[in-house]
């Protein structure tokens, strides 16, 4: 796996040390500067934060053996609905997205919910 460092503290770290040649820090840090970088963004970490929202009614489609559609009530209540939101933006979170918060990219790091 790849590490990036800070330039700035690496070149703060060689000038710190005691070199028997002054010149050495600064051709350093000039090979440091003409280095190429990479885009890097920090990782942010969070975790999910499950709050109960519960369902007056659920409906459904059905088709009955004639091949008519109905739409009606399949339950009442539905008294434990947990729904993920991210500890770190309050955005919800969908299914599909439980590794990472899709709205400010955090990656969550806590328990999962299990299907």
């Amino acid at each position: 796996m790849r590490r990036y460092i800070d330039a700035e503290d690496l070149k703060a770290v060689i000038k710190s040390n005691d070199w028997s040649n002054p010149v050495v820090p600064d051709v350093v840090g000039v090979i440091i500067d003409r280095t190429p970088t990479a885009d890097v963004v920090e990782v942010r970490h969070s975790k999910i934060k499950w709050v109960n929202r519960p369902i007056a009614a659920q409906y459904a489609t059905v088709t009955d053996e004639h091949g008519e559609k109905h739409h009606g009530k399949v339950c009442d209540r539905i008294k434990k609905n947990p729904v993920g939101y991210c500890g770190e933006c309050g955005k919800r979170l969908d299914d599909t997205f439980m590794n990472y918060c899709p709205s400010c990219g955090a990656k969550m790091d806590g328990e999962r919910r299990e299907k």
